[in-house]
């Protein structure tokens, strides 16, 4: 399915977007204990690193998307990715960079407005560091701290 070549099929022509929406609503059909949403959504990002951002949940995405001004009603995984995906596409077609470097710069945004929100709400930023146990997860949160003492903003 991800990779029709492999059979002598057609490849997929994610450019078009009924073909990507099909493909999205495809690849959640499989059936795989635990991990309905990130195998999907990882194997299309590995096969298809130019279309898809390396973000492998689709709450994280719809954080984003939302953050960026996004307002869907998109009820299947299949639909929700194929929303998140094109809105993230359109937003950032101008950064001159490939995927892997978007969803950084995705992730970057989110932890710092996460960061702000709370801030601003008047917690310390030593409790609100500690909430988060990966730390890839904390390391966003005090770059985006860093960030936002140079914006002079926390």
């Amino acid at each position: 399915y991800f990779f029709p070549e492999m059979i002598g099929k057609n490849p997929w022509n994610l450019q078009d977007k009924k073909v990507l929406l099909e493909f999205c609503n495809g690849i959640f059909d499989f059936e795989i204990p635990q991990y309905s949403e990130s195998i999907p959504i990882r194997l299309a990002s590995y096969f298809y690193p130019e279309v898809f951002i390396p973000i492998f949940k689709l709450e994280h995405l719809k954080k984003i998307c939302e953050i960026l001004g996004l307002d869907t009603n998109a009820k299947t995984n299949g639909d929700r990715l194929f929303v998140y995906t094109t809105f993230l596409s359109e937003k950032m077609k101008s950064i001159p960079y490939g995927n892997q470097i978007k969803m950084i710069f995705s992730y970057n945004t989110l932890y710092t407005i996460e960061l702000y929100n709370r801030l601003k709400k008047g917690e310390n930023f030593d409790f609100i560091l500690n909430d988060y146990k990966e730390v890839w997860k904390k390391t966003m949160v005090k770059e985006g701290f860093e960030l936002l003492k140079k914006l002079k903003v926390s």
